[in-house]
């Protein structure tokens, strides 16, 4: 797992349905050793961890500063080079949120679990010469996402070795051509300090590293993305602003393993006061905020739609 908020990451640790993803535990906290102490104070349990320093130590000047959001490939790269990617694993954020125990039953699992599409990434490659060459030279065997996803122990050599082998030649490319990354970087205007085809570069090169075999062992499950207009929606059709209600809706009918992974993933701007609200819905505590309008008004795409509410007409 990665991690690098700490509030985000204290919703994981202290999540009742997380117990048994914590067993095992390997994770990689983007902090410094001083900043990675708070993390570390909150696990409780026996877990192997690397922090930002142990990467930089690693790697050396083959680190780059310019492509903060692809930790999650080094990290796994650092773990078979270390010989830890030995056994079957699941690989996951720690914004989520397992909603049902029934997740533990991919422990058993013979197929590679994937979430069936990835991000809808445009194609920004056409302008990079050495990037464009190595995407049309390397097969994509699964346009999945770069993470929950699980190897089972029968793909595990296959899935380290082919996964070192194209990260050594990914990595090549990007190390020649760091200049050009700053050069994209300084002219993007996202909050994230990142041009938006070096943010999903990630996702891009894991299309490249899954074992080639028959369609039959990958089993395709879908993960829900949560977001913070569908509360919106429900608030609307159920006409109530309690929270709890509007939890219970959203979480009645939602399925388990194994017609899905079930679980969710808050990819949201501001995502901390929706996700403790779903915490403390599941773990059955008191809910801070139980007027839905008070988690809402944390997101910016949703400040529009609260100044802009209807209210209901008189009767009188």
């Amino acid at each position: 797992m990665t991690t690098h908020n700490l509030d985000i990451f204290r919703y994981f640790c202290e999540h009742k349905m997380h117990d048994f993803l914590k067993e095992d535990l390997i994770i990689y906290i983007d902090k410094t050793d001083a900043d990675a102490q708070p993390f570390l104070k909150l696990l409780q349990y026996d877990a192997t961890f690397f922090t930002k320093g142990d990467m930089i130590d690693f790697y050396g000047d083959k680190y780059l500063q310019q492509i903060p959001f692809f930790n999650k490939v080094y990290f796994l790269n650092m773990l078979y080079e270390k010989g830890l990617l030995d056994r079957k694993f699941y690989f996951t954020d720690d914004d989520i949120l397992v909603y049902d125990e029934s997740l533990i039953n991919v422990d058993n699992e013979d197929k590679i679990i994937y979430i069936k599409e990835g991000p809808q990434i445009i194609d920004r490659y056409d302008k990079w010469p050495k990037m464009k060459e190595w995407l049309a030279n390397n097969k994509e065997v699964l346009k999945a996402g770069a993470t929950n996803f699980f190897i089972p122990q029968r793909y595990i050599k296959e899935y380290g070795e082919k996964f070192h082998t194209k990260f050594k030649e990914f990595l090549e490319i990007l190390i020649e051509d760091k200049a050009y990354l700053s050069s994209l970087n300084a002219k993007s205007k996202s909050e994230r300090g990142c041009d938006f085809a070096l943010f999903f570069l990630d996702s891009k090169f894991m299309y490249h590293i899954y074992p080639d075999v028959e369609p039959e062992n990958y089993k395709p499950m879908a993960i829900r993305c949560i977001s913070y207009s569908q509360f919106r929606h429900i608030r609307d059709h159920l006409g109530t602003n309690n929270t709890y209600q509007i939890l219970e809706k959203y979480f009645k009918n939602i399925k388990g393993y194994d017609k899905t992974q079930p679980l969710v993933h808050f990819n949201v701007t501001k995502k901390a006061p929706l996700m403790r609200a779903c915490y403390e819905f599941l773990n059955g505590d008191s809910i801070k905020f139980s007027d839905i309008d008070d988690i809402l008004k944390h997101n910016p795409r949703e400040i529009k739609f609260l100044k802009n509410k209807r209210k209901p007409k008189s009767l009188f």
